[in-house]
């Protein structure tokens, strides 16, 4: 998920992100969740349970990491 820098900081992100994360944990609460997000938003996504796993790479220019958590583990930041 990327938010408009124009609504950066304004609560947006994590509304957003809550919403997913609680749609997941009740319709996919067997599934793992598998992201790879942009180091600079590595510790906006601990907050809601997913955990970084292996070294940062390069993927069309930004440095990413992969992350990852069972659904039913997410949480709601």
């Amino acid at each position: 998920m990327t938010t408009d820098s124009c609504y950066r900081g304004t609560g947006l992100g994590k509304q957003l992100m809550n919403h997913v994360m609680a749609i997941l944990k009740v319709h996919y609460s067997a599934a793992t969740i598998e992201i790879d997000a942009q180091t600079h938003a590595q510790k906006f996504y601990e907050k809601f349970g997913l955990i970084a796993e292996g070294q940062p790479y390069i993927d069309l220019g930004a440095e990413v990491i992969k992350m990852h958590a069972p659904a039913r583990k997410l949480v709601l930041a």
